[in-house]
């Protein structure tokens, strides 16, 4: 799809705290922001500043939430840890957090 070519893509900014991350597979990008901070290293291009890859990836991922946001459960669970577990395609919904540890 249109954001297949990122690892990460932030809205606003991208911070990248602490130590240098380095990115060994994908782009870094923002869109419609313009601020990609810290200390990192990028081994597969440049970075995507409102980029036409950028911000058709954007456009893309505010389409695809308000998608998710207009679909029902068809399952209702309860959170914890999904470890293990099979889950058939669907929408689930979780009363509490869950994890995957």
């Amino acid at each position: 799809g249109d954001c297949a070519l990122f690892a990460v893509l932030g809205s606003t900014t991208v911070t990248f705290g602490g130590t240098t991350t380095t990115v060994s597979a994908g782009l870094v990008g923002v869109s419609p922001g313009t601020s990609i901070t810290g200390s990192y290293n990028i081994n597969d291009g440049p970075v995507q500043i409102n980029t036409a890859n950028a911000n058709t990836c954007a456009a893309t991922r505010v389409l695809a939430y308000q998608t998710a946001l207009s679909v029902s459960c068809d399952s209702l669970m309860g959170g914890g840890d999904l470890s293990g577990l099979t889950l058939i395609p669907g929408v689930y919904c979780a009363t509490t957090f869950s994890t995957v540890a």
